[in-house]
C-alpha cells in the first residue's frame, strides 16, 4: 500500500466536527471506529517539546480512508491524508510542552468504519518493555499500524545483535533501533516476510537503545519471536562451557538464541558437535571472538554442526551462538564441547589395538599423542555398523578432516618427532551410538621408557580419624608414555600422625611394554590439632590472690577431638592450678586419640613476672581507662587498690612487653613519688653470645645494684643476676647461640633514693 505525503493546514475545515474525544498517552496501540462518514475521532495526550515522535494511521479492514491532523494550540501541524491504506508522521519534533490533539477521519467524508491508530515516541520511551542482553520473547502486534516498543541498557564497546520472526507469512517483519535521544541508529533486514534481523551494531558509548517492532505496511497482525544479544558480552544470558561438557535443550520459541561462553587463553584452540533433533531445523552455530567479530558459520539441517577451532590468536571469552537459520523452527538439540588441552583429552595408544564407542548424541572423544619416529598410518573402523567415522586431526594450528561409512585409514602429519597431535573422533551425522575400534598401521616398539612427572610442594592434613590414604591422582603431574601407561603407584601412600611433617614419596609408571620409571618429591603432612590457648595469658585484675596461684584450663581443637594434657609441672588433665614458683619454664601438651601433639609455651602473669616492688606489695597492671580502652595505661598499684580496678577489663602484667611488645617500645619508670613517666626508645638489635654496652645516663641509671631479667617473647626466664653501676656503661651479655632468634625483653630494676624504676626494653637477637 502506498504512503502519501503530509499537508500543513492553517485551518480546520468548518464543515467537520468531533465525534469522540480521548485522553491517551504515548505507547498506544488501538483501534477506533467512524461510526458515521462524517465522524472525527479526537485524541489528546501530553508532550514535551523536544519530543520525537511517531505517529500511524490506517484502515481497519474496512473502506474508510484513513487520515488525520496534529493540532497544538488550535494550529494544525501536520495533515496527512490516504487512500486506503497507513499514513504516518514518522520522526516528528514536538514544538513546545502542552497537550497535542490527533484528530482522525475519513478523507472524503463519505465511508465510515474501523482504524488502527498508534502514537509512540522515539527518545527514551520510557513505556517501553524491559528486557536484558540475552533475553527471548515472545509477544504480539494485534492492531493495525501496532507497534511493540523494548528498552535495554547498552555500554560502550556492545556490539548488538536482534532478530525477529512473525507467525503469519503475511506479516513484513520490521525492527527500528534506536539510541536514547531519539536517533535512528539502524534498520532491520529483511531475509523473509516474517523475518528480520538488526546484525552487529556497535555501541559508542553507555545509553540505553530502543527496539521498535512492526509491520511495514500495518496491515497486518501476528504472535512473533524476538531475541537480543551482545555478540561480545559473555555475562549476556550465555552459558559457560568446560572440558568435556555435554549439553541437551531445546530451542522452543520463534527467533529462539541460545548462547555458550568459553574462555581460552592465545593460541589454545577447542572443538565442538552440535545437532539438532528436528531435520527441519537449520541449525545455526556462529562464533565470535572477544571483540565480537566472526571467526566461524555455518548453518546445516538434517546432520550435526562441526566446529574445529585449532588456535585463537587473542586471549579472553569466546561465544558459541545457536538458533535456527530462518528463526522459524524449534528443536531440541544436542551439544558437545572440548577443549584441545592433554588435560580434557585422552592419551591415544598407538602401539596396540583398542576400542571405544559414542554414548549420547553429538559425542566426541578427543585423544592426544606425541608424534612418534615411525609415522605408520592409523585405522579406525566401525565395530556397530549404524555409525560412521568421522575424525579431526589437529595440530600445529592446523586440522584435516575425514569421514568414511565404515573406516578411516588416516596418515600421520608430516610434523617433527614429540609434537601433540588431537584426534577428534564422533560419529558423522552425531545421531547414532555405538562403538568402533582403533588399530595402529604397524605393530612397533618404542623401546622407551615412560616419564614420571611428579607434582611439588604439596602439604596434606590428616582427616579426623587421623590416617591419611593418598591416589596416583593426588600426585600425578601428567606422567606420559610414547605408547600406553598400564599401571602407577606411589609408595608410602599411607600416613598417621607418626609421620607429621616432611616425607619423601615416589611416583612409579609403568607401560605397556613393561618399562617403568619414577619421579620422587617432599610432601608435608600436617594435623589440625592446635592449642587453643593464649599464648599470653591476660588475667583480670579481679583475680589476683594473695596465694598467687590460678588455675589454667587447657582448650585445644582438630586432631580427633578427644584430648590429653600434659603440663610442664608435671601435672595432666585439662584443669591445673599454677604458682608463681612454677613459671620458669611454662608449657602445655597435648595428644589426641589417634597419637597426634601439639606443644605450647605460656606466659602467665604471677610473681616477681608482675612485681614492680621490693617488698612485693604492689604489682604491675594494665589500666583500661572507661570509655578510652585504646588508651591503655601501665601501672605500678597496691594489692590493697585492687578492687578499683575490678569489672572493666584491666588485666595483671604489663601493657607492653612479653604479650603485647615490638620492637619500638615504652621504657616505664615508676615511683611512689614521682607516679609514672614514660620515655620512648628505639628497640636494641643484638647477636647471640655478644655483650650489648648501655649507657645508664640514656636508662636514667644511679650508680648502685640494678637487678637485670631477660626474658624470651613468651615471658620465659633465660638469666636474672645483679649488677652494679660504677661507671657510665652496663654491660649485658646476649644468649648462646643455642637459643632461637627474635625477640626478648630485658627487664631493670633499680631502687635509688627511696624510689623503684622498672624498665622494659625489647631486644631483637639474630642469630
Amino acid at each position: 500500500m502506498l504512503r502519501y505525503v503530509l499537508y500543513i493546514y492553517l485551518v480546520i475545515p468548518s464543515f467537520l466536527y468531533s465525534q469522540d474525544s480521548d485522553q491517551i498517552r504515548f505507547g498506544t496501540n488501538l483501534i477506533g471506529e467512524l461510526e458515521q462518514a462524517t465522524d472525527i475521532n479526537s485524541y489528546h495526550f501530553a508532550g514535551d517539546g523536544g519530543d520525537r515522535i511517531w505517529l500511524r494511521v490506517s484502515d481497519a479492514n474496512s473502506d474508510i480512508d484513513a487520515s488525520f491532523r496534529l493540532i497544538f494550540e488550535s494550529e494544525i501541524l501536520i495533515t496527512a491524508e490516504g487512500s486506503g491504506g497507513d499514513v504516518e508522521a514518522f520522526d516528528f519534533v514536538l514544538p513546545d510542552t502542552g497537550t497535542y490533539t490527533v484528530e482522525i477521519y475519513d478523507k472524503n467524508h463519505n465511508d465510515a468504519g474501523a482504524y488502527g491508530f498508534s502514537l509512540h515516541k522515539l527518545n527514551n520511551p520510557e513505556y517501553a518493555r524491559q528486557i536484558q542482553c540475552g533475553n527471548d520473547v515472545f509477544d504480539r502486534i494485534s492492531t493495525q499500524v501496532g507497534i511493540q516498543v523494548y528498552q535495554f541498557e547498552v555500554q560502550a564497546g556492545d556490539i548488538a545483535f536482534a532478530q525477529m520472526r512473525a507467525t503469519s507469512s503475511h506479516f513484513e517483519a520490521s525492527m527500528y533501533l534506536f539510541n536514547e535521544h531519539g536517533d535512528l541508529l539502524k534498520k532491520s533486514v529483511r531475509k523473509a516476510n516474517p523475518f528480520a534481523i538488526i546484525d552487529k551494531v556497535e555501541v559508542a558509548e553507555d545509553q540505553t537503545y530502543a527496539l521498535f517492532v512492526y509491520d511495514a505496511n500495518g496491515n497486518d497482525t501476528s504472535s512473533f519471536g524476538l531475541t537480543y544479544q551482545d555478540i561480545n558480552d559473555p555475562t549476556c544470558g550465555t552459558i559457560p562451557l568446560q572440558c568435556r561438557d555435554h549439553k541437551e535443550d531445546k530451542i522452543e520459541q520463534l527467533a529462539e538464541t541460545h548462547a555458550f561462553q568459553v574462555d581460552l587463553a592465545e593460541d589454545e584452540g577447542f572443538v565442538a558437535k552440535i545437532l539438532s533433533e528436528t531435520v527441519s531445523m537449520e541449525a545455526t552455530v556462529m562464533v565470535f571472538d572477544p571483540e565480537g567479530k566472526s571467526i566461524f558459520e555455518n548453518s546445516v539441517s538434517g546432520k550435526a554442526n562441526d566446529i574445529v577451532i585449532p588456535r585463537v590468536k587473542t586471549s579472553g571469552t569466546y561465544l558459541i551462538i545457536l538458533n535456527d537459520d530462518r528463526a522459524n523452527d524449534t528443536s531440541s538439540y544436542y551439544l558437545t564441547y572440548n577443549k584441545l588441552d592433554i588435560s580434557c583429552a585422552r592419551e591415544l595408544p598407538l602401539c596396540h589395538e583398542f576400542e571405544a564407542g559414542f554414548e549420547v548424541k553429538a559425542d566426541i572423544n578427543l585423544y592426544y599423542f606425541f608424534m612418534p619416529e615411525q609415522r605408520s598410518p592409523l585405522e579406525i573402523k566401525e565395530i556397530d555398523a549404524v555409525i560412521e567415522p568421522y575424525s579431526s586431526l589437529i595440530f600445529n594450528h592446523q586440522f584435516e578432516n575425514k569421514k568414511d561409512n565404515v573406516k578411516l585409514k588416516l596418515d600421520l602429519p608430516e610434523i617433527e618427532t614429540g609434537n601433540i597431535v588431537f584426534l577428534a573422533m564422533s560419529d558423522n551425522g552425531g545421531n547414532d551410538l555405538g562403538r568402533y575400534k582403533f588399530k595402529p598401521g604397524a605393530s612397533f616398539s618404542t623401546g622407551n621408557a615412560p616419564v614420571a612427572l611428579i607434582k611439588k610442594g604439596l602439604e596434606f592434613t590428616l582427616p579426623v580419624e587421623g590416617s591419611l590414604s593418598l591416589t596416583v591422582k593426588d600426585l600425578d603431574d601428567g606422567s606420559y608414555d610414547d605408547c600406553q601407561i598400564v599401571d602407577m603407584f606411589i609408595n608410602p601412600s599411607s600416613f598417621d600422625c607418626s609421620l607429621l611433617g616432611e616425607n619423601e614419596v615416589e611416583l612409579t609408571v609403568i607401560d605397556n611394554e613393561g618399562f617403568a620409571s619414577t619421579a620422587r618429591t617432599i610432601i608435608k603432612i600436617k594435623s589440625d590439632l592446635e592449642l587453643d590457648m593464649e599464648a599470653c595469658m591476660k588475667i583480670p585484675v579481679e583475680e589476683y590472690t594473695d596465694s598467687k596461684c590460678i588455675e589454667v584450663q587447657g582448650k585445644a581443637k582438630g586432631g580427633s577431638g578427644k584430648y590429653d594434657f600434659h603440663w610442664s609441672n608435671g601435672a595432666k588433665g585439662e584443669f591445673i592450678k599454677v604458682c608463681k614458683d612454677e613459671l620458669e619454664e611454662f608449657s602445655v601438651k597435648v595428644t589426641d586419640s589417634n597419637g597426634c601433639s601439639a606443644k605450647q609455651e605460656i606466659w602467665i602473669p604471677l610473681g616477681d613476672r608482675i612485681e614492680c616492688h621490693p617488698n612485693g606489695k604492689k604489682i604491675t597492671i594494665c589500666h583500661l581507662p572507661p570509655g578510652n580502652t585504646d588508651n591503655a595505661q601501665e601501672l605500678c598499684v597496691s594489692t590493697s587498690s585492687l578492687k578499683a580496678h575490678f569489672g572493666h577489663g584491666d588485666y595483671l602484667g604489663p601493657c607492653d612487653g612479653p604479650c603485647g611488645g615490638s620492637e619500638e617500645s615504652e621504657i616505664v619508670f615508676r615511683g611512689s613519688n614521682t607516679g609514672i613517666n614514660l620515655v620512648k626508645l628505639q628497640g636494641i638489635v643484638g647477636h647471640s653470645g655478644e655483650v650489648l654496652q648501655m649507657h645508664a645516663e640514656d636508662l636514667d641509671l644511679e650508680n648502685g645494684e640494678v637487678q637485670l631479667q631477660l626474658v624470651n617473647g613468651l615471658g620465659q626466664i633465660i638469666y636474672r643476676q645483679k649488677v652494679n653501676v660504677q661507671s657510665d656503661h652496663l654491660a649485658v651479655k646476649m644468649p648462646d647461640s643455642d637459643r632461637a632468634s627474635g625477640l626478648y625483653y630485658l627487664f631493670i630494676r633499680q631502687t635509688a633514693n627511696g624510689q623503684q624504676k622498672q624498665i622494659t626494653l625489647p631486644i631483637v637477637i639474630q642469630q
